[in-house]
C-alpha cells in the first residue's frame, strides 16, 4: 500500500484553536479559554457544592470551515469545572460540566462570578486541519515496517485544543470505562495551556466523546496525563 492511500484512510479533518497572541474582540460568542460569557436566558451561573464553578472555555460552532459529524447540530458548548486545582485533581463527569447550544439565539450574557479563578483567559482562534492522524495506537491499518519507525513523521496528530479530528495520546488507546464503548466517538479535547495556568496533571489532556446512539448520557470524558 502506497503512503498516499494510507494518509488518505487515516486522514480526518479538523478545527485546532489558537491561544491568545492576537487582539481580542469584545464580542461575548467568540471562543475563550477561561472565560464562559453567555448561557441561556435568566440562567445563573453553575455550581457544585455551593460553589461557583471554574470557566474552562466557550467554543462557537457556528461559522467554523469545519464540523464533525457528532457535533453536527450544536451551535456553541460552555465547559465548567468544580475544582479550581486541577493539577491535583482527576476530572470525571461528576465534577465537569458540558453545556450545549443549538443556537445562538438562545443565548445572551451572563456576567463571571467576582472572584478570581486560576484559569487565565485567552481568546481563541480557529485553525482548519485539512489532515489529521491517528496517534500510533489508533492507527487501524497494518502499515509497512518502513513507516513504523518514524510514524508521527509520516501521520502528524494535532495537539491543543481541538474539534473533530484524531485524539492526542499520552497513556495509549482512550478507554471510556463504559460497556458500549464502541458507541463512543471523540467529539472535541481540551488541552493543558500552561500560559493560562490550564494544567490537566502533569500536561495532560481532556478527551470528551459523544454517544452515537443514547443522546440522555451523550457525554464521557478521558482523561491522560504525562
Amino acid at each position: 500500500m502506497k503512503i498516499k492511500e494510507i494518509r488518505t484512510k487515516l486522514s480526518r479533518k479538523a478545527i485546532s484553536f489558537q491561544v491568545g497572541g492576537f487582539r481580542p474582540d469584545d464580542n461575548p460568542y467568540s471562543s475563550w479559554i477561561g472565560k464562559v460569557l453567555v448561557a441561556e436566558r435568566d440562567a445563573s451561573w453553575p455550581q457544585h457544592g455551593g460553589k461557583n464553578m471554574v470557566p474552562v472555555c466557550q467554543l462557537n460552532l457556528t461559522n467554523l470551515p469545519y464540523k464533525p459529524a457528532i457535533l453536527s447540530e450544536i451551535a456553541f458548548i460552555t465547559c465548567f469545572i468544580a475544582s479550581d486545582d486541577l493539577e491535583n485533581s482527576e476530572v470525571n463527569l461528576e465534577d465537569f460540566l458540558i453545556l450545549t447550544y443549538k443556537s445562538i439565539d438562545t443565548l445572551q450574557p451572563i456576567r463571571m462570578p467576582e472572584e478570581k479563578f486560576s484559569i487565565k483567559a485567552f481568546q481563541l482562534k480557529e485553525n482548519l486541519i485539512e489532515n489529521d492522524y491517528p496517534c500510533y495506537e489508533d492507527c487501524n491499518i497494518d502499515l509497512p515496517e518502513k513507516y513504523l519507525d518514524e510514524y508521527e513523521d509520516y501521520f502528524p496528530n494535532a495537539n491543543g485544543i481541538k474539534i473533530g479530528g484524531w485524539p492526542t495520546l499520552l497513556q495509549g488507546e482512550i478507554n471510556w470505562s463504559q460497556s458500549n464503548s464502541d458507541e463512543i466517538e471523540f467529539a472535541f479535547q481540551i488541552d493543558s495551556v500552561a500560559k493560562a495556568g490550564l494544567q490537566f496533571g502533569d500536561g495532560g489532556i481532556l478527551h470528551i466523546g459523544r454517544n452515537k446512539n443514547n443522546r440522555d448520557k451523550e457525554w464521557y470524558i478521558n482523561w491522560q496525563t504525562l
